[in-house]
């Protein structure tokens, strides 16, 4: 499912490169994220690639949530600890909405490259 999307979407594709996620573990979430309402083994059928089994879908979608909520911890240690600042956390949040605009189509005025420059951007500055 995810393969689709990575290939069309150059901002998907980018995140995803420099994420924590496997693409398993992110076509599985996203599939059990989006098709919540249907039964699992149907949600087993919707995945790139070889159908895995029950096991290794739930094992899949387990190490993708805890990923998931170590990144999210990550972020907020590092935030503890003053590596990185309440200015950085903002502007984590401002690229988050500029993301969602741009994916809702609401702004004409920025393109793919511009959002992955911005990204770049802020990486480098965390990292200094």
């Amino acid at each position: 499912m995810i393969n689709k999307y990575l290939k069309s979407d150059p901002i998907l594709n980018y995140l995803y490169q420099h994420s924590h996620l496997t693409q398993t573990q992110l076509d599985t979430f996203l599939i059990r994220k989006q098709q919540i309402n249907i039964k699992l083994q149907n949600q087993i059928k919707l995945k790139d690639g070889k159908i895995p089994t029950k096991g290794a879908f739930l094992r899949s979608l387990q190490q993708a949530k805890n990923n998931i909520n170590k990144s999210i911890y990550t972020i907020l240690l590092i935030n503890y600890l003053e590596i990185i600042d309440y200015n950085d956390i903002q502007n984590i949040d401002k690229i988050s909405q500029i993301l969602l605009e741009f994916k809702q189509k609401k702004s004409e005025s920025i393109n793919s490259q511009d959002i992955i420059n911005l990204l770049n951007e802020l990486s480098n500055v965390i990292s200094q």
